[in-house]
């Protein structure tokens, strides 16, 4: 099913519409991962205009909380175990320069994450949520990174040397290691790092 998260009203249709579908089936365990995102604009935030920052602030986070809602909404009294993990990143702890949005995003993202933690808590059959970072990953992201002019992004070089040092992980590890988190029955409301589960090969 695709769904273009830039796109509110759209968006929100569809995922309601497919959670309406699922919660009537039966299931042992359903799990949600909040995965989308985007560094445009990049650069000091004056460099752009508004509809940007709109877009960036609608996909980073926006998305993530009503799929979040939406998902406690229909799976929230169902028997099986659900869980729901919001991806993040280190910029949620630690500012770029030309990266004030995305910063702003993933750290608004694990303080959502933790109030609803809070919030299920209290609930007759919580949900499950927790946070995932999962560290520099090999891509299209970071080759939009390494594509950016220094005047928009001052840590351009150190995230090219990640490149030609290999020091960024493949997709296909990272998603390993987000599957054996979640296999791990998670904590509601933890903060999960990807590098202590990945599986050297």
């Amino acid at each position: 099913m695709y769904c273009d998260f830039s796109h509110p009203s759209d968006s929100i249709s569809i995922i309601n519409e497919a959670f309406a579908e699922l919660s009537a089936r039966s299931w042992s365990e359903i799990v949600l991962i909040n995965n989308v995102g985007t560094l445009q604009p990049i650069g000091p935030i004056c460099l752009d205009d508004p509809e940007d920052w709109q877009n960036n602030i609608q996909i980073n986070l926006n998305s993530c909380i009503n799929s979040t809602g939406l998902f406690i909404k229909h799976f929230g009294k169902l028997s099986a175990n659900r869980y729901i993990a919001n991806i993040s990143s280190g910029a949620a702890t630690k500012p770029y320069f030309g990266w004030s949005l995305y910063c702003a995003s993933k750290a608004a993202i694990e303080a959502f994450t933790m109030t609803v933690s809070l919030e299920q808590a209290e609930a007759s059959n919580p949900v499950t949520a927790f946070i995932i970072n999962p560290g520099v990953v090999d891509t299209d992201m970071q080759e939009l990174i390494r594509s950016q002019d220094k005047d928009r992004f001052k840590d351009l070089e150190r995230f090219k040397k990640l490149k030609s040092d290999q020091s960024l992980q493949s997709p296909q590890k990272v998603a390993e290691a987000v599957y054996s988190i979640i296999n791990s029955t998670p904590q509601s409301g933890k903060k999960y790092d990807v590098r202590s589960y990945l599986i050297p090969y």
